[in-house]
């Protein structure tokens, strides 16, 4: 098995990351309904999944599940994080074309782009 004191950081990074898990709930039902929302329950929904993955692959090094179908499940769970992360991108894509803020990125790079010549 393993020594004694790893389990202690195993501990305290099990703890944090339940308790930053939990914020980030509580966070986004204050928020109303719309673009952001959607955004950051993808975001949780992909830090819980990698979350379970981390978890799985620390069971696997610990020696408490020894099954290599662990090992494929916590690939698997990777792929869903990706695959949900990517998702959360395209909406953040979205959320900047709807809030018009490529325009003003455009706009604040004429600036400066205009200021640079006046030097």
């Amino acid at each position: 098995m393993i020594d004694n004191p790893i389990w202690i950081p195993i501990i305290i990074v099990a703890l944090l990351g339940i308790a930053i898990l939990i914020m980030i709930y509580f966070f986004i039902q204050k928020l109303t309904e719309g673009s952001l929302k959607k955004y950051a329950t993808l975001i949780l929904l992909a830090l819980g999944v990698f979350s379970i993955g981390g978890a799985l692959r620390s069971a696997h090094e610990l020696e408490i599940l020894t099954s290599s179908i662990f090992t494929e499940i916590e690939y698997l769970l990777y792929c869903v994080y990706y695959l949900v992360l990517l998702y959360a991108v395209y909406t953040l894509y979205k959320m900047s074309k709807q809030f018009g803020f490529s325009d003003k990125t455009l706009m604040m790079a004429d600036a400066l782009k205009a200021r640079g010549e006046k030097k």
